[in-house]
């Protein structure tokens, strides 16, 4: 519950620091250590406009890049939210949840006809516009995408007009460069698209 609050300002172009230490302050347990404690958090600005998400997925988006995870712990009678080096194997809190309904329940919108035409444009500008459309945050796996040298905003992608539905056009886009979509809900249920690569990482 205490994670499922929502962030509730704009996170876009903040301190990936002072972000995840804003969402910090409204929550009900504390952060150990405290973001500013964290090397390399405070090196980059945040790309991601959270704001309508819930604490729990924004923290483990903010965290994710950096290298860091969210373990929320009993410590001493009480819930601690540790901040820690992500290690292979380790349980972490996830960027959003998977569904217990279908996509098509969770996300209708995914499943409305339009009419599509990309042109040498890039992913992250197609991608961006369907998103827009749905009225939905997206999330990208940048570790993933790293790891696999994709570059949204380097990537040109093509589609010739055609009618088609949303998560269509979307799959046609992302699969082009060689990524895909998941949809998952934040701790509030609250639908968003998580994009990463087709290759694990």
């Amino acid at each position: 519950a205490d994670l499922a609050q929502p962030v509730a300002f704009s996170t876009r172009g903040l301190n990936r620091a002072e972000a995840v230490g804003r969402i910090g302050q409204k929550l009900q347990f504390p952060l150990q250590p405290a973001p500013a404690r964290l090397p390399g958090l405070a090196e980059d600005k945040v790309a991601e406009e959270l704001a309508t998400l819930s604490c729990g997925t924004a923290l483990a988006c903010l965290l994710r890049p950096a290298g860091y995870a969210l373990l929320p712990q009993a410590e001493g009678g009480q819930i601690v939210y540790r901040l820690e080096r992500m290690r292979p194997g380790m349980e972490i809190w996830p960027v959003g949840w998977a569904p217990e309904k279908l996509p098509k329940d969770v996300l209708p919108k995914l499943y409305e006809f339009l009419e599509v035409r990309f042109q040498n444009v890039s992913a992250a500008q197609a991608v961006q516009a369907i998103a827009d459309r749905l009225q939905v945050v997206y999330l990208v796996d940048h570790n993933a995408l790293a790891r696999h040298g994709i570059e949204l905003e380097k990537t040109p992608v093509n589609i010739p007009a055609t009618r088609t539905f949303y998560g269509k056009a979307l799959d046609r886009v992302l699969f082009q460069a060689g990524l895909k979509y998941e949809v998952r809900i934040d701790e509030a249920g609250t639908p968003l698209l998580w994009i990463t690569t087709i290759k694990p990482l």
